[in-house]
């Protein structure tokens, strides 16, 4: 199999466009089958996470072929379809891998055509990508062509399996570190950098700095909307979740902690700075460099 273009990814619905090229090998007595059914080869296979069949496109390539030396018959299709992955995984998100993949098993009526069992296998080496199989804000780390050992057996029908052979191609991307980075973690940087400078401000300025805290927990409600919107629901939170809930939180301290001042101030502290008032100043300021780094290398 050949995946010759992957587009049109949805984070939010984790679907994926692919556009590829299946070649199907058989043996004679196959072939005679088909022949007496008026059948094609593909007619013996589904593609099992395809979705939206009704809107794929399928087409013979070419008239069955023979290589002597196998004493095997072959055929080629080019197929496109929107296809469905249930291996996607947020917990790193904006980082982290994306898993997209193609599995192929017998039609359920293939046995029935055939008068015999079908068991399908991948042809070692038989996998290849082509130049525009990338994703926007992805780099391919691998790729795989293989079978993958599944039977479905049901008990009401005393250990009868329906579908007892897959075939995989699997497709691994990783998050481009710079664009996660850029995209996502740029925002929540500057928003936690304007916090910070903000405690350099003397504890006379204190009232008119007030309203800043405020302004900066609406700009990450503001981000966190943004980037939830293009992720699908999840029962989990995701790294910038975690990175989003932990400066929420050092928000609400510095707002306390401006607060407090604002009531307490006397003329002797009136040109410290905010941040240098108190001894727990530097405690607070190493726990909170201390909790981000917990939460980045905890994954």
């Amino acid at each position: 199999m050949r995946i010759n273009n992957v587009f049109h990814f949805s984070a939010k619905d984790k679907t994926y466009k692919v556009d590829g090229t299946l070649w199907i090998a058989f043996d004679g007595q196959t072939k005679t089958i088909l022949a007496e059914k008026h059948l094609d080869a593909i007619d013996l296979l589904e593609f099992y996470n395809l979705i939206e069949p009704w809107n794929s496109k399928f087409a013979r390539l070419n008239e069955v072929s023979i290589d002597k030396q196998k004493g095997l018959f072959s055929q080629a299709y080019h197929f496109q379809g929107l296809f469905y992955s249930d291996r996607i995984d947020y917990a790193r998100f904006p980082f982290g891998q994306l898993v997209v993949y193609v599995i192929i098993q017998p039609a359920l009526n293939a046995d029935f055509l055939l008068g015999k069992p079908l068991q399908i296998e991948a042809m070692p080496g038989g996998g290849e990508i082509g130049s525009r199989a990338g994703l926007s804000g992805y780099e391919l780390a691998n790729f795989q062509l293989v079978d993958i050992p599944y039977k479905r057996a049901s008990i009401a029908m005393k250990g009868d399996a329906v579908t007892e052979s897959r075939v995989l191609f699997e497709i691994i991307y990783t998050a481009d570190v710079f664009s996660a980075v850029v995209f996502r973690l740029l925002p929540l940087i500057v928003v936690m950098t304007l916090l910070y400078l903000m405690l350099f401000v003397k504890v006379r300025f204190v009232v008119e700095t007030l309203a800043l805290p405020p302004v900066l927990m609406l700009t990450l409600v503001v981000i966190m909307q943004d980037y939830q919107s293009l992720l699908p629901s999840i029962p989990y939170l995701t790294l910038l979740d975690k990175l989003m809930a932990y400066s929420m939180l050092l928000i609400v301290v510095v707002l306390a902690w401006l607060i407090w001042l604002a009531n307490n101030r006397s003329e002797g502290i009136a040109d410290k700075r905010i941040g240098f008032v108190s001894k727990y100043c530097s405690l607070f300021y190493a726990l909170s460099f201390f909790g981000y780094a917990v939460i980045i290398l905890a994954l």
